[in-house]
C-alpha cells in the first residue's frame, strides 16, 4: 500500500470508527443489557447469522443491476456493498446511498453513471419486495391505520421512481438526442453527458431476466430477515405464527422507507412494538423482542464492513 493510500485508509478508519462510538452511545446500555439476559444467546447468534447474510446477498443484486460493460469481481461487490452498509447504518441513509454510489463509481470500468443506475435499480426492487410484504401482511391480518397509510406512501413513491427509470431505459436514444439541441448551453451538457450515460447504463431494467434476477436477490434479503425475526421469537420463547413474522417483516419494511435518524433508531424500535402490540402481546415482551431484532440486525450490518476496513493492509 502507498503512503498516500495509507493515509486515506487511517483517515477512513478512523471516521468510521468514530461513527460507531456515536452511534453505540445513543442505545441504552442498561436497558439492553436487562433484555438480552432473558434472551437464549443461541437463537442470538442465529438471528444475527441471519442478518450475515444480508451482505453478500445483496452485493448479487448489485452484481445483477451492473452494466455487462462493467464488470466487478464479486469479491471486491461484497467489500463495497459492506462498507456501504456500514455507511448506510451510522449516518443519514442518503449518506450511505451517496457512499455507495461513490464507492462502486470509482472501480475501474464502472463510473457515476452505473453507479447511479445500480442505485435506482437497487431502490426499485427493494420497493417492489417491501410492497410485497405488506401485501402479504394485509392479505393475512387487518393491517393498522398507520401501516396503510405508510403502504400507500410507499406505493406511490415505488411507482414514480419505476415509471421514471423505465421511460428513461426506454427513451435512452432520445436523451442522448438532447446534447445535439443544447447549442451554446455549454453549462447544462456535462449533466446532459451524465443523463445520457445514466440511462445507457439502466441496461437490466431493459432486460427483463436481468432485472427478475436482481429482484430475486432483494427477495432472498427479506427471507433472511423474515429468518433473523424468527430466531429473535424463538430466543425469547416464544412460538408465533407466520402471520406475526410477516407483519413484524412489513412494520420494520415501512420504518426503514423514510430514514430520520442514523440506522433508524427509535423509528426501527418503535414500529416492531407496534406490531407486535397489535397482535396481542405485553408492552414488555413487544419492546425486548423490538431491541434484540434491531441489535441482531446492526451488529452484522455495520461489524462485517468495518472487519473488512480494519483488516486492510
Amino acid at each position: 500500500m502507498s503512503r498516500t493510500r495509507a493515509w486515506l485508509w487511517l483517515a477512513a478508519w478512523l471516521f468510521t470508527t468514530a461513527l460507531v462510538l456515536l452511534l453505540a452511545s445513543r442505545v441504552d446500555a442498561r436497558l439492553l443489557g436487562r433484555v438480552l439476559q432473558q434472551a437464549d444467546f443461541r437463537w442470538l447468534v442465529a438471528a444475527v447469522a441471519s442478518n450475515v447474510l444480508i451482505i453478500p446477498f445483496g452485493s448479487r443484486q448489485w452484481s445483477a443491476f451492473l452494466p455487462g460493460a462493467s464488470p466487478v469481481p464479486p469479491r471486491r461487490l461484497f467489500e463495497l456493498f459492506a462498507f456501504t452498509s456500514v455507511a448506510n447504518n451510522t449516518t443519514p441513509s442518503i449518506m450511505g446511498h451517496v457512499t455507495g454510489v461513490l464507492l462502486l463509481g470509482a472501480e475501474p470500468g464502472v463510473g457515476r453513471a452505473a453507479a447511479l443506475s445500480v442505485l435506482a435499480l437497487d431502490q426499485i426492487a427493494v420497493g417492489m419486495l417491501k410492497l410485497a410484504v405488506l401485501v402479504g401482511a394485509a392479505l393475512l391480518v387487518p393491517l393498522p391505520a398507520w401501516m396503510r397509510h405508510g403502504f400507500l406512501a410507499l406505493a406511490v413513491t415505488v411507482a414514480v421512481l419505476l415509471t421514471l427509470v423505465l421511460v428513461a431505459a426506454i427513451q435512452h436514444n432520445r436523451v442522448n438526442a438532447l446534447k445535439s439541441h443544447a447549442g451554446r448551453a455549454q453549462w447544462i451538457r456535462p449533466a446532459l453527458d451524465l443523463l445520457g450515460r445514466w440511462t445507457r447504463d439502466l441496461e437490466a431494467r431493459r432486460t427483463p431476466r436481468r432485472f427478475a434476477r436482481g429482484l430475486g436477490w432483494a427477495a432472498a434479503i427479506k427471507g433472511a430477515e423474515a429468518v433473523a425475526i424468527v430466531a429473535i421469537q424463538r430466543a425469547f420463547g416464544l412460538g408465533l405464527p407466520p402471520t406475526a413474522t410477516i407483519l413484524v417483516l412489513a412494520a420494520t419494511s415501512l420504518a426503514t422507507f423514510v430514514p430520520f435518524t442514523p440506522a433508524n433508531i427509535g423509528t426501527y424500535e418503535a414500529s416492531t412494538y407496534a406490531a407486535y402490540r397489535a397482535i396481542g402481546l405485553p408492552s414488555e415482551t413487544a419492546l425486548g423482542l423490538a431491541l434484540a431484532q434491531h441489535v441482531c440486525q446492526l451488529v452484522p450490518a455495520i461489524g462485517v464492513g468495518y472487519l473488512l476496513l480494519t483488516a486492510r493492509r
